[in-house]
């Protein structure tokens, strides 16, 4: 459908004349009869009155191809309008938490690397190292991804405690 089918559907559909149409937007109804008769087109500014008034978008009147009316967001709208300050405050949220999943998404691929090493120093005769002090590290790795999850994270020791004369004979420190 073109625009000048278009303009004489929404306007009857209103129940407006077209000296009516023309009234509203100041124009003579001579141009409403040559925009609805495809003799001339309306400028930039009429179609944008005319969008706001018929309640459709410019899409739809200027695109031939959409036969279906898209009306402007109003009342049926899911959209919601957000202001400046929201907007920013949103933004900054966004960037404070930008840290935090960085932060997290680096101690998750590191997480591995501790506990390979100390599985590999437990199978190490001379380094005394058993899996129960391997435990600290899984505390540790705990405690970071409680810290990634945004939760206050409070650390507590576990009963285990490493031989230190083991790792200091070992040369360990």
């Amino acid at each position: 459908m073109i625009l000048a089918d278009k303009i004489v559907q929404l306007r009857k559909k209103n129940g407006w004349s077209q000296e009516e149409l023309a009234a509203q937007l100041n124009v003579s109804r001579q141009a409403v009869s040559k925009w609805e008769g495809a003799q001339s087109v309306p400028d930039l500014d009429r179609i944008l009155q005319m969008s706001a008034l018929f309640g459709v978008t410019t899409d739809y009147l200027l695109k031939d191809e959409l036969e279906a009316e898209e009306p402007t967001s109003g009342k049926d709208s899911d959209l919601r309008r957000v202001g400046l300050e929201e907007a920013n405050a949103y933004l900054a949220w966004r960037e404070r938490a930008s840290l935090r999943i960085a932060v997290a998404t680096f101690l998750c691929i590191l997480s591995p690397i501790p506990l390979l090493l100390l599985s590999a120093a437990s199978q190490v005769a001379g380094w005394g190292i058993s899996e129960n002090q391997a435990d600290i590290v899984a505390d540790l790795n705990a405690a970071a991804s409680e810290w990634a999850d945004g939760e206050r994270v409070v650390f507590s020791a576990k009963e285990s405690t490493m031989d230190m004369s083991a790792m200091a004979g070992s040369g360990i420190s």
